[in-house]
């Protein structure tokens, strides 16, 4: 399985998507038609972006420093870096970061 998905599916793994999409198109559609409400859906595009960064990152590291992480060790980064957001968004007195962060703090 190549390292992308390997991320993808770990970090999406943890909201309880067993099987997600791992194709461009398939994700863009099923992100799309996913039946999810707003805090749900919102969490779903943090991961999603999450993972999109940290493996242009990782590519960056390894490229540049020659350095490298496991897939479970960035999947493990993109979580974090989602709670952390909510509480950004919390802080900044946004409801939808209040969500998120009761949200995130019920998973895993």
């Amino acid at each position: 399985m190549p390292f992308t998905n390997q991320v993808w599916k770990a970090s999406i793994g943890v909201l309880g998507f067993s099987i997600p999409p791992t194709q461009w198109d398939d994700l863009l559609h099923w992100l799309n038609s996913v039946s999810l409400n707003q805090t749900q859906f919102a969490a779903v595009l943090q991961i999603w972006h999450g993972c999109i960064y940290t493996i242009w990152y990782e590519r960056n590291a390894r490229f540049h420093n020659g350095l490298s992480k496991a897939h479970w060790m960035l999947s493990r980064d993109v979580i974090k870096q989602a709670r952390e957001k909510s509480a950004a968004l919390r802080s900044g007195g946004s409801e939808l970061g209040s969500s998120l962060v009761a949200f995130w703090s019920m998973v895993q």
